[in-house]
């Protein structure tokens, strides 16, 4: 149990790939069989699944407009919805990828329920700190942060070097 959460967020990123890919074809399939409602059915389902990926990647400028994916009761709940989604067209590849994706969203939702050590630390950081985010994005923050400054630093510290210039006009004879 120790791995779950890695494991379902890797799952949740190849399941939200897979309906992507799901969406498009149904959405080939679909355009004359179904129209409009299939572009529109497909659109969601895209839109949603891309939603699901800024979610598991932490995308904190994603996050602040869509608040409820920051937990896992949230991410959970809200790929359930996208599965059921995916049943509409009845191919074999929505349901496929409609059955991985309410399975891991019920995962989510189950380490909710035990009280997973993730789910708490999660709970824990969103009280504190209003968000949540993942031990590489702040890694890769921190890393910005210093390569920044060292940059900064560097240009401060050297002086600029100062150009002149000399401005002759055409009409009168340079001395």
């Amino acid at each position: 149990l120790k791995h779950l959460p890695l494991i379902a967020r890797v799952f949740s990123v190849l399941c939200a790939l897979a309906v992507i890919i799901s969406a498009i074809f149904s959405f080939i399939n679909n355009l004359f069989v179904s129209f409009p409602a299939g572009i529109i059915i497909n659109f969601y389902l895209v839109v949603f699944s891309i939603l699901v990926l800024f979610a598991e990647l932490r995308v904190n400028a994603m996050l602040t407009n869509f608040e409820f994916l920051k937990t896992y009761a949230g991410r959970g709940c809200f790929e359930l919805f996208v599965s059921t989604i995916c049943f509409v067209f009845f191919d074999v590849s929505g349901i496929i990828v409609g059955i991985a994706m309410g399975l891991n969203g019920g995962v989510q939702l189950g380490m909710v329920l035990i009280q997973h050590e993730a789910y708490l630390k999660e709970r824990d950081q969103l009280a504190k700190t209003g968000n949540v985010e993942s031990d590489v994005a702040i890694a890769a923050r921190s890393q910005v942060k210093k390569t920044a400054k060292s940059v900064v630093k560097s240009e401060l510290s050297q002086p600029a070097p100062v150009q002149t210039t000399t401005i002759q006009s055409a009409g009168s004879p340079s001395i």
